[in-house]
C-alpha cells in the first residue's frame, strides 16, 4: 500500500498562483513607485520571493510519499531516503491517542528491535483508516485508549 498526503493543488496549480500573486504585488508596487513612494520596490520583492519560497516548500511537501509491503513472514516500509524491514511475527501496531484529542494519534509500526511512525502527513481519517486496513491484514493493533471505540 502507498502512503501520499492530501494534496489539494497540483504543482502547476501553484506555480500559477505564485504568478498571480507576484503579478498583482508588483503592480501595486509599481503603481506606488509611480507616484514616488519607490521605497516599496525592495519590500514587494521581498514580499515575493518569500511567498514563492514558502509555496515552494509546501506544495513539495506534498509530494512525500511512504510504501508498506505485506507478505507472509515480513513488512517493508519504505521512503525516498529510508527502508527498513520488520519480521511479521513479531511486528505490531501501536495506535497512541492524545489523552485529550489535542494532537491526532500517531500509527507505529514496531517489532522488537525497531519502531517507526507511519503516514505523519495523513489527516485524522486517513489515520484511522490506516489502522484498520492493517488490522485487516492480520496485524495485531495495540491501542493506548483499549476503552474508547
Amino acid at each position: 500500500m502507498r502512503l501520499t498526503p492530501n494534496r489539494s493543488a497540483s504543482w502547476q496549480d501553484t506555480k500559477w498562483l505564485m504568478l498571480i500573486f507576484a503579478v498583482a504585488v508588483f503592480t501595486i508596487a509599481i503603481g506606488w513607485a509611480l507616484v514616488g513612494v519607490w521605497v516599496i520596490l525592495p519590500f514587494a520583492g521581498v514580499e515575493v520571493v518569500l511567498l514563492i519560497f514558502i509555496m515552494y516548500q509546501v506544495s513539495r511537501s506534498t509530494y512525500r510519499w511512504e510504501t508498506i509491503d505485506i507478505a507472509p513472514h515480513t513488512i517493508h516500509f519504505c521512503t525516498r531516503h529510508r527502508t527498513l524491514t520488520f519480521t511479521r511475527p513479531s511486528a505490531h501496531i501501536e495506535f497512541t491517542e492524545d489523552e485529550n484529542d489535542w494532537r491526532l494519534p500517531t500509527v507505529s509500526l514496531v517489532d522488537g528491535e525497531q519502531r517507526i511512525v507511519l503516514g505523519e502527513f495523513l489527516n485524522l481519517e486517513d489515520r484511522a483508516l490506516l489502522k484498520e486496513t492493517l488490522g485487516n491484514e492480520g496485524i495485531m493493533v495495540c491501542r493506548n485508549h483499549w476503552w474508547k471505540t
